[in-house]
């Protein structure tokens, strides 16, 4: 209801409060609008307004009155003039449909996402559903109507209730995608429900570090060098891995794949997330060697790779084992002929004089009296020699009894001299054992 307050005095008024209080103004009737202001100076024949509405839940009559305040400028004491309000309410009983629940998604590449909607009825009358279908709901790719929620095409909602409908987001490209579903039902007059859907599609990229080609550390021929190199997903989606081998990895000799990494083949990688490949390089020639390595993975749309060049120096810098003081070893004892009585030990002192390690050294003791030497305080078995380094054992020999006469009694040691298996024997253990 508008009223309008025009001034048919001779002098200009002044306004009082524009507001319900200011007005006198009761439930179920309020101030909605106004030109009218507070304190406002209405000249003569001038005019401004008053917008007052009636709300309620509740049919039937209602009475009401309106008082507006003003000073005409004569009086000291306010005066005012009345309006008396009035209205009727009808109760109009119709459905009213509103959606609610989360309206966004990701989803990779080529994979689908459900968004489910909450469909609700906060009307007073049951609600008359319409068809469903991606054109009835204004659906259009990369979004879709999806069955299984519970909302009924062609059925109904009671006032008051609520029921699910679902949407698929199937994204083909990766970034954001957004649409507005349409839900078509009757108050029993035809009307939409609306609700703004968005999806993110995401795809997996991986990248290898370090960066650059691969480099192995020069590596002696024989010898293994491992290299550590991360994947990591930078990409917005799950990086699926193919197979980790050396095939797979499009390796081959002298480089290859060991396993004590954290990549597992057919494993996953989620965004921002990493693991570690070993690679070994085994060079069989002092040569640089190089390859390719192709890291394959579904970024969750296609079967894609990383891949970075892979280099290695072999070198032929060999160890060599030698005996400290030759290869002729005496028992001495009593008298300078041997053990008399219990046992007699002689140290040997083995030397890397080459200009690479050696390494795998074994121990073996050959001869007739092998059965009476014993190896004690080895430090050669097992072990890795550097260039000019050493390692130790004593050899004891304990006769079995009586006279004995011992020569050419033999100690072998094989070792890899960096690139192949070598041998060296100290022979010439010899001792007399006497009474």
């Amino acid at each position: 209801m508008e009223l309008t307050v025009k001034n048919v005095g001779t002098a200009a008024a002044t306004l009082g409060t524009i507001s319900d209080a200011g007005l006198g103004l009761d439930s179920p009737f309020s101030l909605s609008s106004a030109t009218c202001t507070t304190g406002q100076t209405l000249a003569v024949n001038a005019t401004c307004s008053l917008t007052v509405s009636l709300a309620t839940g509740t049919a039937g009559n209602f009475a009401g009155s309106l008082s507006l305040a003003y000073d005409n400028g004569v009086q000291v004491d306010d005066v005012g003039v009345g309006v008396t309000l009035g209205g009727y309410v009808r109760l109009v009983r119709e459905a009213n449909l509103v959606t609610s629940g989360t309206l966004s998604t990701t989803a990779g590449v080529g994979t689908s996402s459900i968004i489910t909607v909450t469909v609700s009825n906060s009307g007073n009358r049951s609600a008359g559903l319409g068809t469903f279908s991606d054109a009835t709901l204004g659906l259009a790719a990369p979004f879709s109507y999806a069955s299984g929620g519970s909302c009924v095409s062609g059925g109904s909602l009671a006032a008051g209730s609520s029921c699910t409908l679902r949407v698929s987001f199937t994204p083909t490209a990766a970034g954001a995608a957004s649409d507005t579903l349409t839900i078509p039902y009757t108050k029993p007059g035809t009307a939409t429900a609306a609700a703004s859907l968005s999806g993110t599609g995401t795809v997996a990229v991986l990248t290898i570090t370090p960066s650059g080609t691969l480099g192995f550390d020069a590596t002696n021929v024989g010898q293994t060098d491992d290299l550590t190199v991360t994947l990591s997903n930078t990409g917005t989606g799950v990086a699926t891995l193919g197979t980790l081998s050396t095939g797979a990895l499009g390796l081959a000799a002298p480089f290859s794949y060991v396993t004590g990494g954290t990549c597992a083949s057919g494993g996953t990688l989620a965004a921002s997330a990493s693991c570690t490949l070993i690679l070994r390089f085994t060079p069989t020639s002092g040569v640089v060697s190089t390859d390719t390595l192709e890291v394959s993975y579904n970024n969750g749309a296609v079967q894609t790779s990383a891949s970075r060049g892979v280099s290695g120096q072999g070198t032929l810098n060999l160890g060599e084992l030698v005996a400290s003081i030759g290869n002729s070893y005496a028992f001495t004892g009593d008298g300078g002929f041997g053990p008399v009585d219990g046992s007699a030990v002689i140290t040997l002192t083995f030397v890397n004089q080459g200009g690479g390690s050696v390494s795998g050294l074994s121990l073996n003791l050959l001869g007739t009296f092998s059965s009476e030497l014993a190896l004690e305080n080895d430090t050669c078995s097992g072990a890795t020699i550097t260039p000019s380094a050493n390692c130790s054992v004593d050899v004891r020999w304990t006769p079995s009894g009586g006279e004995q006469f011992m020569s050419d009694e033999l100690l072998r040691i094989n070792y890899n001299d960096g690139a192949t298996s070598q041998t060296l024997d100290t022979v010439n253990f010899g001792g007399f054992a006497g009474t």
